[in-house]
C-alpha cells in the first residue's frame, strides 16, 4: 500500500506529524479510500478512517475511528487528513448524514454504504465549523469541509 504523511496541529497549536498507509479501490459500490496510522505506543492498534465517493464530485467520511487511543486524541488528524483526501480525490468532502436521517446507500451489502454520523463525529464537525473549516447544510444534513486546495 501507498505511504502518506500528514503533518498536523493539534489542540493548544501543538504540532504533530503522522505518517500511515492508504489505498483505493473502485468496486461495484463504487471508489472507496482507506487510511491506517498505526500506533506507535500499542503497534497492534490504529487510527482508521474510510472515505466513500458521492458522484463524480463529492466524497463523504465513511469511518473515522481512533480507538480510544490517547496517542491520536487532540491532534488535528481529521482535518489534516481531509485535506489530504481531498487534495487527492479532486473531490468536495462530505459528512456522512446525521443518526436522525441515517439511511441505506445501496441494495447489497456495501459496509461504506450505511450513512450515519454519531454523536462523536458532530462534536469533531461542530469543532470544525466553530474554526471555519466546515459548514453545515441543513438541507442534506451534511457537514462540507472547507479546504485549501492544493495545499497538502
Amino acid at each position: 500500500m501507498p505511504i502518506f504523511s500528514i503533518d498536523t496541529i493539534g489542540r493548544g497549536g501543538s504540532k504533530h506529524s503522522f505518517e500511515g498507509e492508504y489505498e483505493h479501490e473502485t468496486n461495484r459500490h463504487g471508489e472507496i479510500w482507506r487510511y491506517s496510522i498505526m500506533s506507535q505506543e500499542r503497534p497492534t492498534e490504529l487510527f482508521e478512517a474510510r472515505f466513500k465517493t458521492l458522484g463524480d464530485t463529492r466524497i463523504r467520511v465513511a469511518v473515522i475511528d481512533r480507538h480510544f487511543l490517547e496517542e491520536f486524541s487532540a491532534k488535528g488528524i481529521p482535518e489534516a487528513l481531509f485535506e489530504h483526501v481531498v487534495n487527492l480525490s479532486g473531490r468536495t468532502l462530505f459528512s456522512s448524514v446525521g443518526d436522525g436521517g441515517a439511511k441505506e446507500m445501496t441494495t447489497d451489502f456495501d459496509p461504506d454504504g450505511f450513512e450515519s454520523r454519531n454523536n462523536s463525529a458532530d462534536k469533531m464537525w461542530k469543532r470544525l465549523v466553530a474554526a471555519n473549516r466546515a459548514q453545515y447544510d441543513g438541507t442534506e444534513d451534511r457537514y462540507v469541509f472547507l479546504a485549501n486546495r492544493g495545499h497538502d
